[in-house]
């Protein structure tokens, strides 16, 4: 078991040399797995260790795509079938690991959108706003310079689609 010390130090010297310490890197993941596997048990732990581990590899992956290439659809599968039961902090550290790497380029909008706005479902202030801020960023970023209209009738499209499905799907409890 790493300290954060550890692993911000492991991360930094990753950084700077990657193949040099990829069986460290290795070691952490498979540690990280573990967890993983740990937290599907029970998944309203508190996973503090299995949330510091996913933002380390949230910030190397990118040095080790091969070696994580299942890291980003573990992390939205885990948000996607177990976020009401998880954690709040925990949550919102998956959800920020998961943002890192959107920033990164290492995940598209289109991907991300769907398990978000799934989450604002989640009784959690902070993790609502933390998505609301970061998908307003991210569509105005994406259209920064010129429109991003793939992005742009994508978001549409999804936004299109999640009213039409809750005007027509009778959750609205609106009435007379």
């Amino acid at each position: 078991m790493a300290s954060i010390a550890d692993l911000l130090a492991l991360q930094g010297n990753i950084k700077k040399d990657p193949d040099g310490y990829k069986e460290e890197f290795l070691l952490q993941y498979k540690h990280y797995q573990a967890l993983l596997e740990i937290l599907l048990l029970k998944p309203s732990a508190e996973g503090k260790e299995f949330g510091e581990l996913a933002n380390f590899v949230a910030q190397v992956s990118r040095c080790y795509p091969k070696d994580t290439s299942d890291f980003t659809a573990g992390l939205m599968n885990l948000l996607d079938t177990h976020a009401l039961l998880m954690n709040a902090t925990l949550r919102r550290t998956l959800v920020q690991a998961l943002i890192l790497l959107r920033n990164r380029g290492q995940i598209d909008a289109v991907q991300q959108l769907p398990l978000f706005f799934k989450l604002f479902k989640c009784q959690d202030k902070l993790l609502r706003q933390q998505l609301y801020k970061h998908i307003i960023v991210d569509i105005r970023n994406a259209n920064k310079g010129s429109r991003n209209e793939k992005l742009n009738r994508s978001v549409q499209n999804f936004l299109y689609s999640v009213v039409t499905v809750n005007s027509t799907g009778g959750g609205g409890g609106g009435g007379g």
